[in-house]
């Protein structure tokens, strides 16, 4: 099967010179859906980075992407797209090295200004790229930090979502994330008390900063906060009974 699947794509490959842009994208796709990340396949892909149909270009990203190999070229083929003029292309690059799970520092360092992109999406995808990757430094958790007071309800959640897969309990977190217990929304509150239950016993702080909103959080009007509650202080080794 494994190598019916290879010489498939190989077949393909041709198609990725074709003059039309559609045909060229129908290989692309074609290939970021059939998984073989062998070198020739790879090698093939990359120019269409390039390609002069942007529909073209985004699909070749998102490919590389699927493929998940993250090797040095690859790699470095798709970092000076981060500064792509086009939008979308920055969306799908971030995303791509996300999946592709490269926490090098020239990966890292590449993605923190786009937490900062004036187009929504990117701000998104780039947080959920950072908390993917794991690097949890005190940079790029500080950098990561402002977001949770974004415009934008979405790149708030995938903030609070990046910071408890990093799970650094840094002073800066905790202080910062605490005041979501008492948010209005009850998403909020619930994907706080996750994040605080993630991050462990490893700071003294965290449970400190949780305590004294126990016994209304235990008894919160949304089932699902509750239930954060309840598994957050298993995961702290709180006794639940003690704090009604």
């Amino acid at each position: 099967m494994m190598v019916y699947g290879i010489g498939i794509s190989l077949d393909i490959v041709k198609f990725l010179k074709d003059e039309d842009a559609e045909v060229r994208f129908s290989a692309v796709n074609a290939l970021g859906k059939l998984g073989n990340p062998s070198e020739t396949v790879l090698q093939a892909l990359l120019p269409l980075l390039h390609d002069e149909d942007s529909i073209v270009r985004e699909s070749a990203v998102k490919a590389l992407g699927n493929l998940g190999n993250d090797s040095e070229p690859v790699v470095q083929a798709l970092l000076p797209l981060l500064q792509d003029e086009d939008s979308e292309m920055r969306y799908f690059t971030v995303e791509a090295l996300g999946n592709l799970g490269n926490a090098s520092e020239p990966v890292v360092q590449a993605i923190l200004p786009l937490l900062h992109d004036h187009l929504l999406s990117v701000r998104e995808s780039a947080v959920k790229a950072l908390g993917n990757l794991g690097n949890a430094s005190e940079p790029v958790v500080q950098a990561i930090l402002p977001l949770l007071h974004d415009e934008d309800l979405e790149v708030r959640y995938f903030t609070v979502e990046a910071l408890g897969n990093l799970g650094n309990a840094f002073e800066a977190v905790v202080q910062a994330l605490s005041p979501l217990l008492q948010d209005e929304e009850a998403w909020v509150r619930s994907c706080a008390l996750e994040v605080f239950g993630n991050l462990g016993n490893a700071s003294e702080a965290v449970v400190q900063a949780l305590l004294p909103l126990l016994p209304n959080l235990l008894r919160d009007t949304d089932s699902f906060v509750r239930s954060s509650a309840e598994k957050a202080l298993e995961k702290l080794g709180i006794n639940s009974e003690s704090e009604n």
